[in-house]
This record gives C-alpha cells, sequence and structure tokens, in this order.
C-alpha cells in the first residue's frame, strides 16, 4: 500500500506518492515531504503536521498535529490528539489554510467517501424534499428509541489528551509565577543589601568625621590649659616687677626727703603737705595700675590703653603704664607704637628692669597668649 497525496486549491493537480514505511512531515521547514512556500502560504507552520503508521487504526496510520500555531483540520473537524486518518480525508493546514487529500493505493476494501459537510442551500433544499416525501408528521410512526452509543477508546484518549494537555499549562504557568516570584526576591533582596551596605558606609564615614573633630577638641582643649598657665606667669611677673618698682620709688622718695638738707633744720624744712599729696598720687598710680593689669588679662585691650594714658597724664615719670601700654598695642598688632612705648619704659625704667623691657622689645610681634 502506498499513501497518495492530491493537493487541492491553488495547487489542484498536483500529486506525491509515498513508501507507507517513510514518516510524513507537511511545513514549511526545509526537508519537510510535504513542502509549502515560506512566504506564501504563512498559515502553514514550519512543522504542521505528520502521518505516521499506527496498527490501531483501520486504515493503519494517523495524523498528528506538531503543536501548530493555527491548527490542523480533518473533514473540517480540527483535532487536538493523534487521530485515525481515512481513504479520502481532507486535511486543512490551519482554518483558511492550504488543503490536500489522502488516498491509499489500492484503496481499502470497504472504503468509502468522508462524511461531506452540507452548505446552508443544501440543507434547506434537502429539508424540502424530505417533507415533501412525508405525508404528514402525524401519520409518521414514532421513531425507535435511541440506542445508547458506547464512547469509543479515540474519544477517551482524545479527552484524556486534552486533560493532560491542560494540566500542563496549568503546571507551566504555576512554574513561571513561581519563577517571576523567585526573581522578584532576588531583586528586592539585592536592593536591599547594596542600600544597607552604602548607608553602613555612610554611617562608618560620619563616624570618622566625629572622631577626628574630636581628637582636633582634645588637643585644644589640652593646649588651652597651657597658654593660660603662660599668661598667668607673665602677668604674675609684670605684677611682681610693678611692685618691686612702686618699692624702689618709695625707697628714692625716702632718700631724697632725707637728702634735701644738710642739718636737720633743713630736713624739718622739708614740706609734709607736700609729701602727703605725693603718697596719695602713687597710691591712686598704683590703684588704677592695677585696673589695667586686670582689663589686660581679661583682653580687653581698648580699655587697657585708656587706663594706661590716663596713668601717663598722671605721672609722666613712671614707667609702668608705658610698658603695660605697649604690651596692650603689641596684642593689638600696632608693633610701630608699641615700641615707641617700651623704649620710653626703658628710659624711665630702673636698672634691674631695663633687661626685662629690652626682652619684651626683642620678643615684639609674636602672637599674644591666648
Amino acid at each position: 500500500m502506498k499513501i497518495v497525496i492530491k493537493y487541492l486549491g491553488s495547487m489542484t493537480g498536483r500529486t506525491d506518492t509515498f513508501d507507507p514505511a517513510q514518516e510524513i512531515i507537511a511545513g514549511r521547514e526545509e526537508g519537510c515531504a510535504i513542502k509549502y512556500d515560506a512566504d506564501r502560504d504563512d498559515l502553514v507552520s514550519r512543522r504542521h503536521v505528520k502521518i505516521v503508521a499506527n496498527a490501531a487504526c483501520p486504515s493503519g496510520f494517523n495524523i498528528v498535529d506538531l503543536q501548530s500555531r493555527n491548527g490542523t483540520f480533518v473533514n473540517k473537524q480540527r483535532i487536538s490528539t493523534p487521530t485515525c486518518l481515512q481513504h479520502l480525508d481532507v486535511v486543512q493546514l490551519g482554518a483558511g489554510g492550504p488543503e490536500f487529500r489522502v488516498e491509499y493505493d489500492p484503496p481499502p476494501a470497504a472504503a468509502s467517501r468522508p462524511t461531506r459537510l452540507a452548505v446552508p442551500s443544501e440543507l434547506s433544499a434537502a429539508r424540502m424534499t424530505r417533507e415533501a416525501a412525508i405525508p404528514s408528521a402525524a401519520a409518521a410512526p414514532p421513531p425507535p428509541a435511541a440506542a445508547v452509543r458506547p464512547v469509543g477508546r479515540l474519544t477517551v484518549e482524545r479527552m484524556l489528551g486534552e486533560s493532560f494537555r491542560k494540566v500542563k499549562l496549568e503546571s507551566n504557568k504555576a512554574l513561571w509565577i513561581g519563577v517571576a516570584g523567585i526573581v522578584a526576591v532576588v531583586c528586592v533582596g539585592v536592593g536591599l543589601y547594596v542600600y544597607l551596605q552604602r548607608t553602613s558606609q555612610e554611617s562608618k564615614m560620619r563616624a570618622m568625621e566625629q572622631q577626628i573633630l574630636l581628637q582636633k577638641m582634645d588637643q585644644q582643649t589640652k593646649s588651652e590649659p597651657v597658654l593660660e598657665a603662660q599668661t598667668q606667669t607673665q602677668i604674675a611677673q609684670l605684677e611682681a616687677q610693678l611692685k618691686a618698682a612702686q618699692e624702689e620709688n618709695r625707697k628714692q622718695f625716702s632718700q631724697l626727703a632725707l637728702s634735701g638738707g644738710s642739718s636737720p633744720q633743713s630736713a624739718s624744712a622739708s614740706d609734709p603737705q607736700a609729701d602727703a599729696q605725693t603718697d596719695a598720687q602713687s597710691e591712686a598710680y598704683d590703684n588704677q595700675l592695677q585696673q589695667a593689669l586686670q582689663q589686660f588679662s581679661s583682653n580687653d585691650m581698648a580699655g587697657a590703653m585708656r587706663t594706661c594714658a590716663a596713668l601717663i597724664q598722671m605721672d609722666k615719670k613712671r614707667w609702668e603704664a608705658y610698658a603695660l601700654a605697649g604690651r596692650a598695642l603689641n596684642a593689638a598688632n600696632q608693633q610701630a607704637q608699641a615700641k615707641g612705648f617700651f623704649l620710653k619704659a626703658e628710659q624711665l625704667a630702673p636698672a634691674e628692669t631695663k633687661p626685662q623691657i629690652q626682652q619684651m622689645i626683642a620678643q615684639m610681634g609674636a602672637p599674644p597668649p591666648a
């Protein structure tokens, strides 16, 4: 027996004959036994359908749809499972696609043409002819009770195949949903990890900056007591120098009072009222000098300068106000004026105080202690 494929439609007249042992595949792919045009027959899949031998079928062959996009129709009925292929069955590749008729050579002994699908006009004509042949519906004998038609094995196989196909589709759908969920969870996890890493790095950087700032503040705090101690030492030295100068002035005033005449009469001739006035002026000078020292130690350089100016007006022969004014001007970065006051203080100061004033002049221009 051979399988004869007779093409219908635009390919009417073309015939192909195949060996029954050969697997016949129809499609647009190169190498298909039944080859269709790749551009013109675009309803046909690349591997659309195949005809294979099957001893379970009466004809010995069945037709299998290869999961084509547009489906396979046998005698206008779409198939989804392997179906027995009878003599003269018409196969269509896709709704509206190309068709071919299957014939067996030689044909089977009990071969009969397949049931033809009637068009609406033919159905109407057949119905009118049947009604004309029957006189009356009431006179017709009642139809015999329809026998229950058993379900065939192929129908069961088709139903099972359809069920399995649906289960497979649902399983594939659930699998893809699960994969998508896992991918989404992984993406969220990676994003969260990157965010936490960046936040951790920023926190470490802020902690390092705060640590450096604390170290600088600690160093500055430790250095401030040293500077303050140096300032207090310098103020104490200056106060000691002032006290020594005041004592020296008192001694000089006593010597001058004692050497005022060559006899007790000349000594007694000194003016007690003038001596009292001098002592009061010296005490006032010392008090204001203490005020100027306090202003200098509290960084009130302008106030210290005003007090020193008043002291110089009070007594232009004492060196202490000149020296303190020079220190205040030096602290205010007015070295030229400060040097003039230092030189005036050096000129008026006693011999034991001059080296200290000269040292102030040598250090002039250095930043003042905090």
